[in-house]
């Protein structure tokens, strides 16, 4: 629909039939342009030489924050404008044709984009750019008519080029969408084979012990990080850390806590001196509301003995023949909150042969079921239990059945981890 435009008579037969090839040109140029800026640019182009205008406009529509705004204008400066304001919000907003034969004299056209530009606008003839279902897409507008005023004939003209617009930006659209969803697919991909390089390429062979981790990301990449680090050949340190949310920024903070760590571990073997060296670094990096949870624990081989600390990491489990589990209680903060705190240690224990020590991230606890039920710590004390003596890889596989067994399907709401060490008998005397 659009508004009665009084002007010269229709064009003859022969212009008309010329114009219509010149729009069979365009629409086809329009369809097999796919990049949405040399799109833009095509159709700028285009409309200003069929409609035999000095400029035209076209203002996308944005539907997030319901206002039009120029991506490429001929020869003028790029700008917003809400829906209903001025001459394009106004056609955005009732979705019909409008032909301002004097523009100076309608009080929605806004005089500052000539005196920015330094154009002079006579009149406009505006239109709507609708998908085929409807949807706004935007406004194409052209500004003053070569040789007077525009006609009913400009306004079939400009529907039709607008028409073809639409679709072809419609479809150019869906084309980068698709090609920035593969680039991020890509880049996530890669990302996350980044990220498990940086975990343990195996797990190493203490004698009288076994020592398994696990980890999976809810996302493409994750905030979770196990770590086994040889200092010795005596002694081995165990790390089980989560990066508070999940995603690209958390991996990111975790690859820098590996490096920090590892580089700490290097120049020092107290679990407690760590933690605080490592504290210090993370809280000159750490974003507000960002923190990491951590358990770190020392394993001498030859004497058998634990030593561990925790940065608010919660609650591993030990179990030992003939006691109760025991949970190891954190002795410290989360890292990166504040600066120059100590850690102390915990209890120092010993990884008798039948021994178990499980140390997760809280996703194993907090995975739900279909009716919101938390997995708990309750019911993975039980399940430890029952999956003594089965060695660490298989307690690793039986807690991931049970656990999948209990989400039945459910989508897990934050990353997977799980380490088992196993006390698995004395290292025979020579």
């Amino acid at each position: 629909m659009s508004e009665a435009i009084h002007g010269p008579t229709e064009p003859d037969v022969e212009k008309q039939v010329l114009d219509l090839k010149r729009l069979l040109v365009v629409t086809r140029a329009m369809s097999a342009e796919k990049d949405l800026d040399r799109l833009l640019e095509l159709i700028m182009q285009e409309t200003t030489k069929v409609m035999q205008a000095d400029r035209s406009s076209l203002f996308l529509y944005d539907e997030d924050s319901e206002e039009l705004y120029t991506k490429i204008a001929q020869k003028a400066e790029t700008i917003r404008i809400p829906v209903g304001s001025g001459i394009a919000g106004a056609v955005a907003t009732s979705q019909q044709t409008l032909h301002i034969p004097d523009v100076y004299a309608d009080e929605r056209f806004n005089r500052e984009v000539d005196r920015v530009t330094g154009f002079r606008t006579r009149n406009i003839l505006c239109t709507p750019m609708l998908s085929y279902d409807g949807r706004l897409i935007g406004v194409l507008q052209v500004l003053n008519k070569q040789g007077g005023d525009f006609t009913d004939y400009d306004v079939m003209m400009l529907e039709a080029l607008a028409s073809q617009a639409a679709v072809a930006l419609d479809n150019a659209r869906l084309v980068a969408e698709y090609l920035e969803k593969q680039r991020l697919q890509q880049s996530l991909a890669l990302a996350r084979e980044i990220q498990t390089s940086l975990l343990p390429k195996h797990s190493p062979e203490l004698p009288g012990f076994e020592l398994m981790g696990w980890t999976c990301p809810c996302d493409e990449t994750g905030g979770d990080y196990y770590d086994f680090v040889e200092l010795t050949p005596d002694l081995v340190a165990i790390v089980v850390a989560d990066v508070t949310g999940h995603g690209v920024g958390p991996a990111l903070l975790m690859a820098e806590t590996r490096a920090y760590l590892r580089g700490a571990l290097a120049q020092e073997t107290d679990v407690s001196t760590v933690l605080s060296v490592l504290n210090n670094q993370l809280c000159y990096d750490m974003t507000q509301g960002r923190f990491v949870t951590m358990f770190l624990a020392t394993l001498d081989v030859k004497t058998r003995q634990l030593r561990y600390s925790s940065a608010g990491h919660g609650h591993p489990l030990l179990w030992q023949p003939g006691v109760p589990v025991k949970e190891l209680e954190s002795t410290g903060p989360p890292l990166g909150v504040v600066s120059s705190i100590e850690f102390p240690p915990g209890d120092t224990m010993l990884i008798e042969s039948g021994s178990v020590l499980l140390a997760t991230t809280d996703g194993v606890e907090e995975a739900m079921n279909e009716t919101g039920e938390m997995f708990g710590r309750a019911r993975l004390k039980e399940v430890l239990s029952g999956l003594v003596g089965m060695g660490a890889q298989g307690m690793l596989d039986g807690l991931k059945v049970v656990l999948s067994d209990f989400t039945a399907g459910v989508a897990a709401r934050d990353d997977l981890t799980m380490v088992t060490l196993i006390g698995s008998g004395r290292e025979e005397e020579d």
